[in-house]
């Protein structure tokens, strides 16, 4: 098993699978965490291994897709579509989804379509997907390949594992007082290891409380950690013996349940980071430099704010729209174009779940729409 690093390098696989950039800003990535391997498993599934998480395909993508390694990301996406997207316009088609860390929460406010994986050891890993439809609609061959391709991303999603999980990121300044209202004889959950909690004893906990709480579970095994405020939290508790070193801690040793907790305060890590729950930590009313291109959100109650869209430049991001008499909503992060076709110029961004009003009959698979006095085309697959 040979270990490659690449630099701003495409691996084309045949055994083994490969997949367009992002249009993303990274915080300082450490240069050895995209460092990888690739063996086929027993089920000839291929498991991809970076330092800190591993990312499982599906045997079916072997020879249909293709991964780029940079710096600072690594994208999966389907090899037709990307070649013919090039071919045609010269542009990177085809992404099914970008691995990407982050030393900081800055993507919260960057990205409006994104999944966190885990904590790795001074960072969080996350995916995003695409905000447009990202296939080759006009050649049969590739379009079906593609759709079968898309089909197993959830799956992919699930099987998307931390292998050295770390202490992440506790933003709070003083971490004893961001979770004093929720200890219990020297625990910020005292159960979270014994049985398996519900996301309604999770509920209004912010993103900070929840890493801590997956930190604590961490320190239950005497695993010491390198954010001195963090060490310096668990020293503070009478329960608490550092007794293993950060980089020889053995993640083996938990158990079912404790992962299974871990699992679920990570689900709930999406919610509060999107504002859908009472713990949200997406900044609002402020801005973000980085990108001399923002955008604007239309927020349907925390007003508007600038924030980073690399990707889509100088479009606005709405978070809700317009009623009409046929109302469709947005299943994903989704681009809405000027015309009916996927090199068009974008003109807004529509958010998850936000309803959308249809103007008019469907045009090769894109729906005409309303967002709010915008008006533009949605891919089909986009909408429900």
């Amino acid at each position: 098993m040979i270990r490659k690093k690449l630099k701003n390098a495409i691996l084309i696989l045949t055994s083994v699978c490969m997949l367009s950039g992002a249009g993303t800003v990274w915080a300082d990535t450490p240069d050895d965490i995209w460092e990888y391997t690739v063996t086929t498993q027993e089920d000839s599934s291929l498991a991809c291994d970076f330092k800190e998480v591993e990312v499982l395909l599906p045997a079916s993508w072997t020879g249909k897709c293709g991964m780029k390694v940079s710096d600072d990301y690594v994208t999966f996406y389907h090899l037709a579509s990307r070649r013919a997207h090039l071919d045609d316009n010269g542009s990177e088609g085809g992404r099914l989804f970008t691995l990407c860390y982050s030393q900081d929460y800055s993507f919260l406010n960057n990205e409006p379509n994104y999944s966190i994986i885990g904590s790795g050891a001074e960072g969080i890993y996350y995916m995003t997907f695409p905000t447009d439809v990202q296939g080759y609609p006009d050649e049969g061959d590739i379009w079906s390949e593609w759709q079968t391709v898309c089909e197993d991303l959830d799956w992919v999603k699930e099987h998307i594992t931390m292998t050295h999980p770390g202490e992440g990121i506790v933003t709070s300044d003083n971490i004893s007082a961001s979770v004093s209202g929720l200890t219990s004889g020297g625990y910020i959950l005292p159960e979270s290891s014994s049985r398996q909690l519900s996301s309604s004893e999770l509920q209004g906990m912010t993103v900070d409380q929840l890493q801590m709480a997956i930190n604590e579970i961490y320190a239950r095994h005497h695993r010491k950690f390198v954010t001195p405020s963090i060490q310096a939290y668990f020293d503070s508790q009478s329960w608490y013996s550092g007794t293993v070193e950060a980089a020889q801690f053995d993640a083996s040793s938990m158990s079912e349940t404790e992962w299974a907790n871990i699992n679920l305060m990570l689900q709930c890590m999406n919610t509060a980071a999107s504002g859908t729950g009472n713990g949200a930590a997406a900044a609002s009313g402020s801005d973000h430099t980085g990108d001399p291109d923002a955008v604007t959100i239309i927020g349907q109650a925390s007003g508007s704010t600038d924030i980073q869209i690399t990707d889509t430049p100088n479009v606005p991001i709405v978070e809700s729209s317009t009623d009409g008499s046929t109302v469709l909503y947005a299943n994903a992060g989704v681009n809405v174009r000027a015309q009916a076709q996927s090199g068009s110029e974008i003109v807004a961004v529509v958010l998850e779940g936000v309803g959308v009003a249809v103007t008019g009959e469907t045009i090769n698979g894109w729906v005409p729409v309303n967002c709010n006095g915008i008006t533009g085309y949605i891919y089909q697959d986009y909408l429900e």
